[in-house]
């Protein structure tokens, strides 16, 4: 931490001329682009709104046949099935 404050305080006794900074614009140039070795997201990024819009679409029909159907709660199904296995069967309940 040290060398970085005495650097900062020495900052305005240097004195650099255009070539400096021309010289080091050309090497970050010549550098190119920094890959950070992770996971590209170029793909979902194109796609993303497509499949949002998609995706709310989806939720808006599942909840109209869920509210237009009759809620059958889980432990009904397993009493029914219970009590007389033969005689019902799955599709009994989700056809109206």
């Amino acid at each position: 931490m040290a060398a970085l404050a005495a650097a900062y305080r020495e900052k305005a006794k240097i004195e650099v001329d255009g070539q400096w900074e021309v010289g080091v614009m050309r090497h970050i140039r010549r550098l190119g682009p920094i890959h950070s070795g992770g996971i590209s997201f170029e793909f979902p990024e194109r796609y993303m709104w497509q499949f949002a819009s998609a995706t709310c679409i989806l939720i808006l029909i599942l909840t109209a046949a869920l509210i237009k159907g009759e809620f059958i709660p889980e432990y009904e199904i397993a009493r029914a099935f219970m009590e007389e296995p033969t005689r019902l069967s799955l599709m009994a309940f989700l056809t109206p």
